[in-house]
């Protein structure tokens, strides 16, 4: 299984670096607008209502972020599988010999 996974990240190594790219930069912002969130929660403890708009935005915003990562991860994944998935299928339709089918 291990040889499978190893042949499939050697051949698909553009993909998977995309899905790594888009989910460090995914975490980096929403890192980004937490950081935000708390120094603007805590720097105006005078003017509290002020910052409700601001903090409600950067909080949709931190949401609207993870869902986009999620799903770009989550879809390049998805692609590589149903790939893999067909390889498979197409070298057991023709009958590889014993260890050709990891790759």
């Amino acid at each position: 299984m291990l040889s499978v996974a190893l042949s499939t990240l050697r051949t698909r190594w553009v993909a998977f670096s995309g899905a790594f790219v888009a989910l460090a930069l995914g975490v980096g912002i929403i890192a980004a607008i937490a950081l935000v969130m708390s120094s603007a929660i805590e720097g105006y403890d005078r003017d509290r209502t002020a910052m409700t708009g601001t903090v409600v935005l950067l909080g949709v915003s931190a949401g609207v972020a993870g869902f986009v990562t999620i799903f770009v991860v989550a879809s390049t994944f998805a692609f590589a599988v149903i790939q893999r998935t067909r390889e498979l299928a197409l070298l057991r339709l023709v009958g590889p010999r014993r260890g050709r089918c990891g790759g």
